[in-house]
């Protein structure tokens, strides 16, 4: 005998679906009809007697059937393989193999109630309390829903409920976790963009949450996340549904550093340059790198080192240093740079030497003065001539010329590289050429002529050595002149001997005459016929 209840997916009692079963008259001889929707069941003993199984004894029926019947046997295997709370239909019904449960020593044939079957209506019993408390006990499985664990799903399926003849109840099935995102890969700070659009379940995903592996969380479907250091990170997605089944994905983010770079060394001194012994402060400190820079090495070229990034060194001996830096970064890559330091010897000042083609002679006297001959520890950077006549000179080699007499104390002035001077005089004397009288030269326009006479006189055709400072005319009638060039008018007729004196720079005189006849107008011919233009004997 199988007995069927029909129970609501998700009940939380299947007592209330347990009922009585009430008797069934049927017009067939030997199978037992089950009306549907109850839990009465007839049995025909074949004499035409019915005979009504109690509901007391419901417990041993099933479990009679249970291990008598084959067919329920493989019922209860199969519902404890799926690990559902369906119950199953059984497969000897749906095949009509015509194969019996062996009950009471009969071939029991369960199967559906037609409506032609049933000769009385049976009325639906609705189990108490009293009697569901009991029925309760005599089932083997607690029929409460209970959430399943995701790591181990346990077997709630009820074997005391024997299988339905129809089609299974629906069962939840747990959800599909996709965890999607893009980039999977790249270089840091890598942004991600994640979504879990692609889960799915056969009733609803309730919550989401992520797990970036790098202390950080989401509990969106659709998430932004950035991964600042490098790694690979098995971000996991956790989806549960709405009774608590949850499912786990994994998606794994690979994120690099960027590539590194050689550091570059910069190098730099306080110094570049002085003399024994020259202390020098040197500096490495002012790189950047992007890994980090993990070690200095100075090399300082005379034997000596450092490693720190800022280092101070002294030289002893003179010379010309590369002093090289070296920088390491913290993946080993390095890169030097080098910075020169010239050391020279102690400086002692230059000794100028000046020296002149000659040191006297008269005026105009031109000299060549030679300054080039000396030589310096530290180099010559500068000459200067002065020749003490308001003029001077800033080569090596100077030509000057004297215009005036005298003595004249010139002055060389050299300067070396470190600012240190000698000067050194050479003394020039200039004197003035023997001075001669100058010579006056006069003329005039017209030497004679009938009175009045006007006449140009010029003087200032002359040279002289030292120059002409004065001119003076003498025209011999009283009147004179201090020009070089003079014009006068003889009114009276006579013999002029006209003197032009001229005086130079030093007062040396010279006189020259120029003679000029001033005659009468011409009488009538009972006048005196006389030769006006015969000069008087002087």
């Amino acid at each position: 005998m199988i007995v069927v209840y029909e129970v609501a997916v998700g009940a939380d009692d299947i007592d209330l679906y347990i009922v009585e079963p009430e008797e069934v008259i049927s017009d067939t001889d030997i199978p037992i009809e089950e009306e549907e929707g109850t839990n009465e069941v007839i049995r025909d003993d074949g004499d035409g007697s019915e005979e009504e199984t109690p509901s007391n004894e419901e417990e041993e029926v099933t479990d009679s059937v249970e291990e008598d019947a084959p067919a329920s046997e493989e019922v209860a295997e199969e519902n404890e393989n799926t690990d559902t709370e369906e119950e199953v239909v059984a497969e000897e019904q749906e095949t009509d193999s015509g194969e019996g449960v062996p009950w009471n020593e009969e071939e029991i044939v369960v199967e559906e109630e037609s409506p032609d079957s049933v000769e009385e209506e049976p009325e639906e019993v609705t189990p108490t309390t009293e009697e569901a408390e009991p029925k309760t006990e005599e089932k083997e499985t607690n029929t409460e829903e209970e959430t399943p664990s995701s790591d181990v799903p346990e077997d709630n399926t009820d074997t005391n409920i024997d299988p339905l003849p129809s089609s299974p109840f629906p069962i939840n099935e747990s959800p599909v976790a996709v965890a999607n995102g893009s980039p999977i890969n790249g270089e840091a700070p890598l942004k991600v963009s994640f979504n879990a659009i692609d889960s799915s379940d056969d009733k609803a995903i309730v919550s989401y949450i992520w797990d970036f592996k790098d202390g950080q969380t989401a509990s969106t479907v659709d998430t932004e996340h950035t991964f600042v250091e490098a790694g690979n990170y098995e971000v996991t997605l956790l989806v549960k549904d709405e009774e608590g089944i949850s499912a786990l994905d994994v998606i794994i983010i690979k994120v690099t550093g960027p590539e590194n770079t050689a550091p570059v060394a910069k190098a730099s001194a306080d110094k570049t340059s002085g003399t024994v012994p020259l202390e020098v402060a040197f500096t490495g400190s002012g790189l950047t790198d992007d890994t980090g820079v993990t070690g200095y090495s100075w090399d300082f070229k005379d034997g000596n080192g450092s490693d720190q990034s800022d280092a101070s060194h002294t030289f002893e001996t003179a010379g010309t240093y590369a002093v090289e830096l070296t920088v390491t970064d913290a993946e080993g890559l390095t890169n030097t740079e080098t910075v020169s330091i010239t050391v020279e010897s102690k400086n002692t000042a230059p000794v100028a030497k000046a020296s002149a083609d000659r040191t006297s002679g008269t005026v105009p006297l031109e000299v060549a003065f030679t300054g080039s001959g000396l030589t310096d520890d530290t180099g010559v950077t500068g000459y200067s001539w002065d020749f003490k006549d308001g003029n001077g000179f800033e080569q090596s080699d100077a030509s000057h010329t004297f215009e005036t007499a005298g003595i004249y104390e010139v002055e060389l002035t050299v300067t070396d590289a470190e600012g240190l001077t000698s000067t050194e005089t050479v003394s020039i004397t200039v004197e003035s050429k023997e001075n001669t009288a100058p010579v006056a030269k006069a003329s005039a326009d017209k030497t004679s002529g009938t009175v009045p006479l006007e006449v140009a006189f010029t003087g200032s055709g002359l040279t002289d050595d030292s120059g002409i400072t004065g001119y003076s005319w003498d025209f011999k009638d009283g009147n004179g002149s201090d020009q070089s060039d003079a014009s006068h008018t003889f009114e009276t007729a006579g013999t002029y001997a006209v003197e032009l004196t001229v005086t130079d720079a030093e007062g040396l005189t010279n006189t020259e005459t120029v003679s000029v006849i001033v005659e009468e107008q011409e009488s009538s011919p009972e006048e005196d016929n006389t030769d006006t233009n015969i000069n008087s004997a002087s």
